[in-house]
């Protein structure tokens, strides 16, 4: 990041640097690093260039090329949050699920995926998603919390 705000301070045009960089990091040939590149990118193209498109296109690219880092997916979540698009938020927690092999963290996740399930009204998903939790982390922290606004019984 430091080195996009270096060349901020010397660019004369800004939409062109992101395109610049954009290209420069298409060019490695090391997938982890041109992801972390992209990475580094989006949040650039999020928070200096304020541009969330060019944020999510970058955020895509990064995690297509190295899912493991789920980095990028929480930040395009983020930005799908904002704009109240809660399928797409659905859609890129069920991805980040795929790669997700830390048992407590799947668990959050999950539970985290059942709230946007019954937010969508899918309260059978919810449902599903929740006794999958309860059958591999059975003490799982809110887990009943979120068990009891769906219906599920105990």
């Amino acid at each position: 990041m430091n080195e996009i705000k270096q060349r901020l301070r010397t660019s004369r045009n800004w939409l062109s640097l992101i395109d610049e960089l954009e290209a420069e990091a298409e060019k490695l040939e090391d997938r982890k690093e041109r992801s972390r590149r992209l990475y580094i990118l989006g949040q650039a193209c999020e928070e200096l260039f304020l541009r969330k498109d060019k944020a999510m296109v970058n955020y895509q690219k990064a995690f297509k090329l190295f899912p493991q880092d789920t980095r990028p997916l929480v930040r395009a979540r983020n930005i799908y949050r904002e704009m109240g698009n809660l399928r797409m938020v659905a859609k890129l927690m069920e991805f980040q699920l795929k790669v997700t092999t830390v048992v407590e963290e799947r668990a959050k996740l999950m539970q985290d995926l059942a709230e946007i399930y019954i937010d969508l009204r899918m309260a059978d998903q919810a449902r599903a998603i929740l006794d999958d939790v309860r059958s591999f982390l059975p003490g799982s922290k809110g887990l009943e919390e979120v068990r009891s606004i769906v219906g599920v019984d105990k």
